[in-house]
C-alpha cells in the first residue's frame, strides 16, 4: 500500500524475487520501493491495476518502528535498514557465506562500505555488539551484519581500486582499504580443520590470533600509507575495530599452501565503522583448550581447492600472505 493504507490505495505487486524473511511470516507489512512495468486501466489511467518488478529495494525509513512491522527484524539488521542499507542484500550476503567475494555482492558490500563510515553510522543508537570472535566463529550466518568490537594486529593495507560507475557510487568513492591481520583470541586456541578426502582431515592451529579482513572506505589515521600515492604497504600496528560482520569469505592462503594444507583458509570480513589504535593484548594464561572450528565452515569452500580462484570484485589483487 501506500502511505495511506485505505482500500482504494492497495497495489499489487509482483516481484521476480522477495526477501526469505518475508516468505516465513503470515502477514507482511514493510517499506519498500520499486521499479516496475505497470498494467492500467485507460479509464483511470493514474491507478496501475497491478505492477511487475524484479525484487523490491527494502529500505526504512529514519522513523520506521520494529514493533509495527510483520515481521519483526532483528536489531542488527534494522539499524542497518535505518541507515539505507538495501535489506533485500542480505539474502545476497548469505548465499555467498564461506566463499570467494563475488560480482553479484557489489551493491551489498559498497554501499555498507559507504554507509559504515558515514555520520548516520556515527550517531546511530548502540545495538548490541559482539566482542567475542569465537562466537562469530561458532555461528558466522547467524551473526552476518551484527556490529562487532575486536582488538586486532593489522599486518598491512592495500588500496583496491573499483573501476565500474555503478559500483563506484555505491561505494561513494574510486577505491576502498583492505586491512589483513589477525583477530585477537585471548588465551584460546584454534585448530582449523580443513576438508578433505582423505579419512584424517588436515588441521592447522592458530594459538591467540586468527586471521581478519578488515574493509574500510578511507585508511585509519594511524595506519595510512606511508609516503602519498603508495597502494599498499606494512601496518604493524594494534587497533580496537568497531564494524560490522558482513560474512566468512574465503581466499587463497600462502601460509595453507607452504604447509601443504591446500591453499585455502576462510576469515572473517568485517566492514570498518571506526578504528582506533590500542596496545597488544596480556596474556594472563596459558592457552586454553584448543577450540574445534573449520569443519563446518570450510566444507562449502575448500572443495574448490583443485580449481582457480578468481577474486571477481578485486581482479588484479594479489594473494594474501597470511
Amino acid at each position: 500500500t501506500t502511505e495511506d493504507s485505505s482500500a482504494a490505495n492497495l497495489r499489487t505487486l509482483f516481484c521476480r524475487e522477495v526477501p526469505r524473511l518475508w516468505q516465513s511470516s503470515a502477514r507482511l507489512r514493510q517499506p519498500v520501493t520499486a521499479r516496475a512495468i505497470g498494467l492500467f486501466d485507460e479509464q483511470h489511467p493514474a491507478v496501475p491495476l497491478c505492477l511487475w518488478a524484479q525484487r523490491p529495494v527494502w529500505k526504512l525509513p529514519p522513523n520506521a518502528d520494529n514493533m509495527r512491522l510483520e515481521p519483526q527484524l532483528q536489531p542488527s539488521l534494522f539499524a542497518l535498514g535505518q541507515l539505507g542499507w538495501d535489506m533485500a542484500h542480505y539474502d545476497v550476503v548469505r548465499r555467498h557465506d564461506q566463499q570467494p567475494l563475488s560480482s553479484e555482492e557489489t551493491a551489498a558490500l559498497y554501499s555498507l562500505v559507504r554507509l559504515a563510515d558515514s555520520p548516520a553510522a556515527t550517531s546511530a543508537p548502540a545495538q548490541a555488539v559482539l566482542d567475542q570472535p569465537l562466537a562469530v566463529l561458532a555461528d558466522p550466518r547467524g551473526s552476518i551484519s551484527r556490529q562487532v568490537r575486536w582488538r586486532v594486529r593489522l599486518v598491512s593495507a592495500t588500496v583496491v581500486p573499483v573501476r565500474e560507475a555503478t559500483a563506484r557510487q555505491d561505494l561513494g568513492g574510486e577505491s576502498y582499504i583492505q586491512y589483513d591481520g589477525f583477530v585477537d583470541l585471548g588465551d584460546e586456541r584454534i585448530r582449523y580443520q580443513l576438508a578433505g578426502e582423505g579419512s584424517t582431515p588436515e588441521t592447522i592451529e592458530f594459538a591467540g590470533e586468527f586471521p581478519v579482513t578488515i574493509i574500510s572506505r578511507r585508511a585509519a589515521s594511524f595506519a595510512g600509507p606511508p609516503q602519498r600515492g603508495a597502494t599498499s604497504w606494512e601496518v604493524g600496528q594494534y587497533a580496537t575495530l568497531d564494524g560490522y560482520f558482513y560474512r566468512m569469505w574465503s581466499y587463497q592462503s600462502e601460509k595453507l599452501q607452504q604447509e601443504n594444507l591446500g591453499g585455502r583458509q576462510v576469515a572473517p570480513l568485517v566492514v570498518a565503522h571506526r578504528m582506533v589504535p590500542t596496545s597488544a593484548a596480556v596474556r594472563t594464561a596459558q592457552t586454553a583448550e584448543v577450540g574445534w572450528f573449520g569443519a563446518a565452515l570450510c566444507v562449502a569452500t575448500l572443495a574448490f581447492c583443485g580449481a582457480i580462484v578468481v577474486l571477481v570484485l578485486k581482479k588484479d589483487r594479489p594473494r594474501r600472505r597470511h
